[in-house]
């Protein structure tokens, strides 16, 4: 035999012998009629695993419901085959509510059912707990009927107690298989918590002994007392959630029951039969409004939640906006560093040599001037332009065709003046046909002059540096190779991190060095779609390269 079917089968077995057990002790609670009890919990027990755990468990209804029938006719001197005729019929009936039953809290609930919406709570209550009872007991009493063992002038009176027991036990035992694990391990055991629930347990009790009466004085027992358990399900409902709100009622209904049993109603009456009708309906409105206020605070902690989680996430955005920000801020002045410190070079050159502007190089260092300048302008501007709330991603947006080549002649002439001062020739190393590839100008110009730059910073007087770019099939890798002092092999892997160490060499003329050019420049890189490395020479200098796609 499969695991799951033998499963199943014990499971079925277990679940049969406590549906006869059950079933007969709440047959033993008729009054008009023995097969019509006003206390049937089992209708509620079935009808929630039938939801919850699938449609194959309707045997252990069918046959329970015909186990404790049979025996009740036959222990009130019914004939035989009317016995059997009649708990057939029921059979089939309880059996035909569960089913029904369960189908209707899938459609109310969903599957797995869950009571996490008053619109499903009030679904549930207008179709699962008015409908089967209906179909029950018409099907039950009819079956009666039919085997003769109730006249056609006790249906009515036998339909009360069928009809308000059944509903009850559905809005009573149903919700424990629609709500969250009742496992204690599931529950959260704070301090504060569990002694507010001994003290909500303690008065629980109080109050159901109060609406039951069997502790209280004869001259009190005719008080409309019950009502009093109301603000206290108010309480548990909002405190203690769906979980609470169920607990309470079953430990209610079962207080009422007893007490009535024993002669202490919680409504007092003529009938014994009509107590026990009205502690139904009582427990069965306090089952309403506990179920309806518990699932208004499960919503409402939901969506507190939600707000927690929508807050934290906008919160991080922020922060991710503002690190944006931040770095294109440390961008945008870093990459003025470099016409600024152009135009201090010309101007210390013209300085040291104040004929050189009236010579044949004047022209040319006015121009220069006029480029750095030109180049700050431009800058400011773009950062201008990209600041305003309608302002696109020129990363999204901006790719142009652009020839390598001519980028790097640029860059070149904008460091020459640097490289000049410390006596450091710069040499381009470049196909002589045009490299065509799309991307964004000025980025892959800020990326190249940091490399030359950081290259003439730390070089020696006297030495070489050389701008190559190297051409493939899917790529462009463009490099910058020094004769300077290196790099460990420890400091190249976090040289693009933006951490500046302390035991990296020093610019050889004094010039600044924020460590931060060579980060904001690998993250114009990757919003770019370009890959940066660093590696050394077998001289022991290094070469920074940037990888563009050719698409």
């Amino acid at each position: 035999m499969p695991r799951t079917l033998f499963r199943d089968v014990v499971c079925g077995t277990a679940g049969t012998c406590f549906y006869v057990l059950l079933g007969y002790s709440s047959l033993q609670l008729g009054v008009n009629h023995a097969n019509a009890s006003v206390v049937w919990p089992l209708v509620g027990l079935a009808i929630g695993a039938l939801a919850r755990f699938g449609y194959r468990f309707w045997p252990v209804v069918f046959f329970g419901s015909l186990i404790n029938n049979l025996l009740v006719n036959v222990q009130h001197s019914v004939p035989l085959h009317a016995a059997i005729l009649a708990a057939l019929g029921i059979a089939v009936a309880k059996s035909g509510e569960a089913l029904i039953g369960a189908w209707l809290c899938r459609r109310a609930l969903g599957f797995p059912p869950q009571l996490s919406s008053t619109r499903g709570v009030t679904r549930f209550i207008l179709s699962a707990v008015f409908i089967p009872p209906v179909i029950s007991a018409s099907l039950g009493l009819l079956s009666l009927w039919l085997a003769g063992i109730l006249p056609a002038s006790e249906i009515a009176r036998a339909a009360a107690p069928w009809l308000v027991g059944n509903a009850t036990g559905i809005l009573t035992c149903a919700p424990l298989f629609f709500i969250n694990s009742l496992r204690p391990s599931t529950w959260k055991w704070s301090r504060p918590a569990v002694i507010e629930g001994l003290i909500v347990f303690v008065l629980l009790i109080l109050a159901a002994d109060t609406i039951s009466g069997i502790h209280l004085p004869e001259t009190l027992q005719d008080w409309p007392k019950s009502y009093m358990i109301i603000p206290l399900v108010l309480w548990i409902a909002f405190r203690f959630g769906r979980r609470g709100a169920v607990i309470a009622a079953l430990l209610l209904l079962g207080f009422g029951v007893f007490g009535t049993m024993w002669g202490f109603a919680a409504f007092p009456s003529k009938s014994y039969e009509q107590s026990l009708r009205s502690l139904q309906v009582f427990i069965g409105v306090v089952a309403i409004i506990g179920l309806t206020v518990s699932v208004l605070n499960y919503q409402l902690r939901q969506q507190q939640m939600l707000v927690a989680i929508a807050m934290a996430d906008q919160t991080v955005r922020l922060a991710t906006i503002t690190r944006e920000n931040a770095m294109l801020t440390a961008s945008a002045v870093h990459d003025l560093q470099s016409p600024l410190s152009g135009i201090r070079n010309l101007l210390q050159l013209v300085r040291a040599k104040p004929g050189v502007m009236a010579g044949p190089q004047g022209d040319g260092l006015l121009a220069d001037m006029q480029a750095a300048v030109e180049q700050m302008f431009s800058l400011v501007t773009d950062a201008l332009s990209t600041s305003g709330p309608a302002s696109s991603d020129p990363f999204q947006t901006g790719l142009k065709p652009c020839d390598i080549p001519v980028l790097l002649c640029r860059a070149l002439d904008e460091e020459q003046a640097h490289a000049d001062s410390k006596n450091i020739r710069i040499e381009l190393q470049v196909p002589a046909h045009s490299v065509v590839i799309p991307t964004l100008g000025v980025v892959v110009q800020h990326i190249v002059g940091n490399f030359l730059s950081n290259a003439v910073k730390f070089s020696s007087p006297g030495t070489t540096v050389f701008l190559a770019l190297e051409e493939s099939k899917d790529a462009v890798k463009i490099s910058v190779t020094d004769e300077g002092p290196g790099i460990s092999k420890q400091d190249r892997l976090e040289i693009f991190s933006g951490q500046k160490q302390a035991h990296i060499a020093t610019p050889t003329a004094g010039e600044s060095s924020s460590g931060l050019g060579l980060y904001l420049t690998n993250q114009l890189a990757e919003r770019l779609g370009a890959v940066l490395s660093c590696d050394a020479t077998p001289r022991g200098g290094s070469i920074f390269s940037v990888t563009l796609k050719r698409t």
